[in-house]
């Protein structure tokens, strides 16, 4: 079983159009100023746009995955470590134990089809904390 989400429709417009401003802004800053701070500026903000504009979550067999915009997987939790879900305020709050022993928590933002994601995940995990217990 591998169940996608992606996020909002909205952000992953919003994203890209502040991705593409903050290039023309670094190539104008380097090109007519002569600037290269615009580039130490703006450069990682692209990034970190980038970043967030394209999450996707899996619901697998074994775990929850959060793949990032780059391909890769931002974060990877097993259903036996996974405590609680639950809403906070219009997000999805996700409180797990790390592979240290400490809490942890994750917020999901902007999904499409949150409340389908959320029963979902509420399903997965009660099917799996009744598999472990038995």
């Amino acid at each position: 079983m591998e169940t996608i989400f992606k996020t909002s429709r909205f952000t992953r417009i919003i994203y890209p159009l502040i991705i593409l401003f903050s290039v023309f802004a670094i190539i104008y800053s380097i090109y007519f100023d002569g600037n290269i701070l615009a580039l130490v500026i703006f450069l990682p903000l692209c990034i970190l746009f980038y970043y967030q504009a394209y999450q996707k979550y899996v619901l697998q067999d074994t775990a929850f995955v959060m793949k990032n915009g780059f391909g890769g997987t931002s974060h990877s939790i097993a259903w036996s470590d996974i405590e609680k879900i639950s809403l906070d305020k219009k997000d999805i709050r996700i409180d797990y134990t790390k592979v240290n022993g400490m809490n942890g928590f994750l917020i999901l933002r902007d999904v499409e089809n949150k409340d389908l994601l959320l029963e979902l995940l509420k399903n997965t995990l009660s099917e799996k904390h009744a598999t472990i217990s038995q």
